[in-house]
C-alpha cells in the first residue's frame, strides 16, 4: 500500500511540475523569460513572476527596493514558514482586517488541488465558471479515471 501512495505522489509531482509551467506560460502577461518544465533553476524569487507568487502578503514585489530585500536575504525583509505567500489568496489580494478572506482560493493553488484530486483536464477551466460545481457524470467519466484517488474518496463536486 506504501509502495503504491510513494508511486502515486511521485506521479503527482512529476505531473505538475510540468503543468505549473504551463499555467504560468498561459498567464498574461506572458512570463519573460517562459519556464521550462525540465529545469528549475530561474524560478523562485529569481523570477519576477514566481516571485510575485510566493512575496510574503506583508511585502509589496512591487516594489523593487522590496524585491531586492528579499533577494539578498535582508534581515527587515524575512521569508519564513510563518509568511503567508500571494499565491495562497484569490486574486493575490489579502484583507488585514480578515486574514481568512479568500485564504487557499488562489488561481493556481485551486488549479493545482483540481489537478490532483479530479483531473489534469479539471485545472484548466475557468475558476468561479460554475463548471467545476456540478456533480460529474459517470457516462462522461473515462474508464481509467474510474480508479482516480478522487472517485475513490467520493470526491464528486470541486468548489473554490
Amino acid at each position: 500500500l506504501q509502495k503504491g501512495a510513494d508511486g502515486a505522489q511521485g506521479d503527482d509531482s512529476a505531473m505538475l511540475k510540468t503543468a505549473v509551467a504551463q499555467w504560468l506560460n498561459e498567464s498574461q502577461p506572458q512570463p519573460d523569460p517562459p519556464f521550462n518544465s525540465q529545469e528549475k533553476c530561474g524560478r523562485g524569487f529569481n523570477h519576477d513572476v514566481t516571485g510575485k507568487l510566493l512575496c510574503p502578503m506583508d511585502y509589496n514585489w512591487a516594489d523593487a527596493d522590496v524585491r531586492a530585500a528579499i533577494k539578498e536575504y535582508h534581515p527587515d525583509f524575512h521569508v519564513t514558514a510563518d509568511s503567508w505567500p500571494s499565491f495562497l489568496y484569490a486574486d493575490g489580494k489579502y484583507d488585514l482586517k480578515n486574514p481568512a478572506r479568500g485564504l487557499f482560493k488562489g488561481k493556481y493553488l485551486v488549479m493545482t488541488f483540481r489537478c490532483i484530486f479530479t483531473s489534469p483536464s479539471s485545472a484548466q477551466h475557468e475558476l468561479g465558471s460554475g463548471d467545476m460545481a456540478r456533480t460529474s457524470q459517470q457516462s462522461r467519466t473515462p474508464q481509467w479515471s474510474c480508479h482516480h484517488v478522487a472517485r475513490l474518496l467520493k470526491m464528486n463536486t470541486v468548489q473554490p
